[in-house]
């Protein structure tokens, strides 16, 4: 599993990471819309499952075509 500390934006993670699954603290929304992100620390990659287990603030996949309903928040 991979982690960062630095902040990155949505495209720069999109880049960094594609067609990923990537675990996400911090999330900052666009406009504070609370579907859209920002910007985020990632916090791991890896399984869908073993992200969630892991306690990440939010799990998404980095390709959200391939998954029609990835954006699940863990709040």
């Amino acid at each position: 599993m991979h982690s960062s500390v630095e902040r990155l934006t949505w495209k720069e993670i999109e880049r960094r990471y594609p067609d990923t699954w990537v675990g996400l603290d911090d999330v900052k929304f666009e406009n504070d819309d609370g579907a859209n992100i920002e910007s985020a620390v990632v916090s791991g990659t890896g399984t869908r499952d073993e992200l969630y287990d892991s306690g990440t603030q939010m799990v998404t996949h980095t390709n959200p075509g391939k998954f029609a309903f990835s954006n699940w928040a863990l709040w």
